[in-house]
């Protein structure tokens, strides 16, 4: 999650209708793959920067087990970040 620290308020995005899990649906995450041998915080960053344009200091929130159908296990980590940056999409 993504804060602007100027106004307080959460960054949002719409997914592309092109994507196949959630096309066209709001999120308030910037994420993707762990790489082999990446930490989530060294991905978390890396995936904001690409995706944002945002170098920030992480906070980690919580690891979660998410089971998508058909059984696939996918173990995740959420960080929360603030920035008075100007996102660059």
């Amino acid at each position: 999650m993504l804060e602007n620290s100027k106004t307080g308020k959460l960054y949002v995005h719409k997914r592309s209708m092109l994507k196949k899990w959630c096309p066209g649906h709001w999120g308030i995450a910037f994420g993707g793959i762990v790489l082999f041998q990446e930490s989530y915080e060294d991905s978390a960053l890396r995936e904001l920067q690409e995706e944002a344009g945002v170098n920030g200091n992480l906070i980690p929130l919580f690891e979660f087990l998410h089971n998508v159908p058909p059984s696939i296990p996918t173990w995740g980590k959420v960080f929360y970040a603030r920035t008075s940056e100007n996102l660059t999409l």
